[in-house]
């Protein structure tokens, strides 16, 4: 229009017409270059991925050619030169913090976490750093290192299996007309009292994960993994209406099949297993999408994902065929690095307390101050979390809680502070501001323990065990070894102390003995 008008006011009508079509033509030319150069090198970056096999790296690769909507997820593609120093993922910036954006938490920031987990010696054959909390990570531990050292693509590039431990899916259409028949999940727990635990478990056919390939990736789990399961309900299809859906899932989604869903301990390592996989892929938590593949009604710790991550969406319950841009298959909760008690070590814990910290608004900042220490003991109680329960009984409770307290009171310090809490009867939020200021953990073995994950790095957690259960459950030992923590632990052995109900009487003077010792462990004095 600009040029027209120019023309006219110059008179000159004839030639500028000639000057406005080869104006036209000009810009056409330039667009048709820049589109042979932009495709020509996006087959030579998938050709480099399909072909090197060594040192690989995460970039971030869109092309039209093969069909991924990658919605920058980070696709591994292999880098020849082995000089050449692994570049940082790209990702857009974080914020400070990793906080829920709506419910609008107060910025919490620790520096020293991304120093000290750069410091770990580090056996990788593959060395990774990612954005985290607005400063370089580097992923230098197990199982992220095997995980990520030898990636290998099935389903024409659409499948990524890693260690035959979890994989990634690209471009992947859920259909939940290939579900049989049976629960959904998310339903009110007194609509379904009674209803048994194979029930809240979907039954996956061929079709449920539909990828846009060739060839079925043949790829193998362990023979009690779920994920074994899933794989046989993947097919491969080129030109199927279903993956022209307009239910569009963005960004990473990570699925997730629970199992004891309302329990503190395995969700915990649910909860962990989804961290690595942000980690992995260097996703911030707000553009993570949490799946469900599971049938499990309504639980306590439902709104602690909603927090931690940026949705939560139930297969059962959708409604149509939905295509998710990158579907991630998390590893199985019993696989979990968290439910190997054995391990000399487990990676990436102080970061995972920061992030479980931070997201729902809590700093983790708090220091040994042995003129005050803080001491709280969890109380097991009974109270229904699931259809299989309605009585609520649960085992392993403690008969004297005041007793108890009130001879913990007389052996702390003149101004420490001494609680007990059940926990479980909180908010996710209300059980970590108690954590986040407690210096010693005191509580028989039970889930409500996995809290020892967010206590300070000083503190330390004094467990107690009945009779009737052996110390060879060291779930919570375990936690506190690999965190560096204190830790003491009793077993009843006089069967008098156990009474009716499942409850245990522990008698004061081994609660006070365990406390000045522990005090003294700390504080030294």
């Amino acid at each position: 229009m600009g040029l027209t008008r120019m023309c006219t006011m110059l008179r000159y009508k004839s030639v500028c017409r000639m000057g406005a079509m080869t104006y036209v033509l000009f810009v056409l030319a330039l667009l048709a270059g820049w589109t042979s150069i932009h495709n020509l090198t996006s087959r030579e970056m998938v050709k480099v991925r399909r072909n090197g096999a060594d040192s690989s790296h995460h970039v971030h690769v869109r092309n039209e050619d093969i069909l991924h909507n990658y919605d920058d997820i980070l696709v591994v593609k292999s880098q020849r030169n082995k000089n050449v120093e692994p570049p940082v993922y790209e990702h857009k910036a974080y914020p400070s913090n990793h906080s829920h954006p709506v419910k609008a938490m107060p910025r919490v920031a620790d520096p020293q976490l991304v120093v000290a987990a750069q410091g770990r010696s580090s056996s990788c054959s593959v060395v990774r750093q990612v954005e985290f909390f607005g400063q370089r990570l580097t992923l230098d531990g197990d199982p992220l290192c095997a995980w990520l050292a030898k990636p290998v693509f099935l389903a024409d590039d659409h499948f990524v299996l890693y260690d035959n431990m979890m994989a990634l899916l690209y471009d992947v259409t859920v259909d939940p007309a290939c579900l049989e028949a049976g629960a959904k999940g998310g339903e009110k727990m007194e609509e379904v009292w009674g209803q048994s635990e194979e029930a809240e478990y979907l039954k996956l056919k061929e079709g449920f994960f539909t990828l846009k390939c060739v060839t079925k990736p043949a790829a193998e789990f362990g023979p009690k993994d779920h994920l074994s399961h899933w794989i046989s309900a993947v097919r491969c299809a080129m030109n199927d209406t279903k993956t022209l859906t307009t239910n569009r899932v963005g960004g990473l989604t990570i699925a997730i099949q629970r199992y004891e869903y309302v329990n503190l301990y395995h969700t915990m390592t649910d909860f962990y297993n989804a961290f690595l996989a942000m980690l992995m892929f260097n996703q911030h938590p707000d553009d993570v999408t949490i799946l469900w593949v599971d049938a499990h009604p309504q639980g306590g710790l439902d709104s602690t994902w909603e927090t931690l991550f940026g949705k939560v969406v139930r297969a059962g319950v959708l409604s149509s065929p939905t295509r998710f841009s990158a579907l991630a298959w998390a590893a199985m909760g019993y696989n979990s690095p968290l439910n190997h008690h054995s391990r000399p070590s487990v990676h990436y814990l102080e970061e995972f307390r920061h992030f479980f910290l931070s997201r729902h608004g809590l700093d983790g900042a708090r220091k040994a101050n042995c003129s005050s220490l803080n001491w709280l003991f969890i109380w097991r109680r009974d109270y229904a979390a699931h259809p299989r329960n309605k009585g609520g009984r649960i085992s392993r409770k403690i008969d004297n809680e005041d007793e108890l307290l009130a001879a913990v009171r007389g052996a702390a310090g003149p101004a420490d502070q001494v609680l007990g809490v059940q926990l479980d009867a909180l908010p996710m939020q209300a059980q970590l501001h108690h954590i986040a200021r407690t210096d010693v953990l005191l509580g028989m073995h039970g889930a409500g323990l996995s809290h020892t994950l967010f206590l300070p790095p000083h503190g330390g957690l004094l467990e107690f065990y009945p009779t009737y259960w052996p110390q060879a459950n060291r779930h919570f030992r375990a936690m506190a070894t690999w965190r560096g923590l204190h830790y003491q632990t009793w077993q009843n052995t006089n069967n008098n102390n156990e009474k009716p109900n499942q409850r245990t009487y522990i008698p004061p003077q081994v609660a006070v003995k365990m406390v000045k010792e522990m005090r003294k462990s700390i504080c030294g004095r």
